[in-house]
């Protein structure tokens, strides 16, 4: 270990020496770690390492759970659709027409939130 003043670099650790800190409600921190979890961190201090070090930002894991999103409602969707088209061939006996209706429904409210969410993402 290089000792002050010889010249050698000190490690990062030893350089890092301001803290930050923030004080905040139960709420508050439980709604952080969530987004923590969400955007693949282990844990609340490596999220926020990432995000004060630049390595991460918030609107790019925002961009990240929009992405997982349209990939969800996409297979919904198709599911949806394996539904319609069952009952559209006889195949599925126990849809009636206001089932049918509430099908399209439920088919034309996915495309909406897909063509949202594309948009959100540009």
């Amino acid at each position: 270990m290089a000792k002050a003043g010889d010249g050698a670099p000190r490690s990062n650790k030893r350089q890092a020496t301001r803290r930050l800190c923030r004080r905040v409600t139960p709420e508050a921190e439980h709604r952080f770690k969530a987004r923590a979890a969400a955007a693949g961190f282990e844990n609340a201090q490596d999220y926020l390492a990432g995000l004060i070090d630049g390595d991460i930002q918030l609107h790019e894991a925002a961009r990240m759970n929009l992405i997982r999103a349209l990939g969800d409602l996409g297979r919904i969707g198709n599911n949806v659709n394996q539904i319609a088209r069952a009952a559209n061939e006889g195949r599925i006996r126990s849809i009636d027409a206001r089932s049918a209706d509430v099908l399209d429904a439920l088919r034309n409210k996915i495309e909406e939130l897909r063509q949202e969410i594309r948009e959100a993402l540009g």
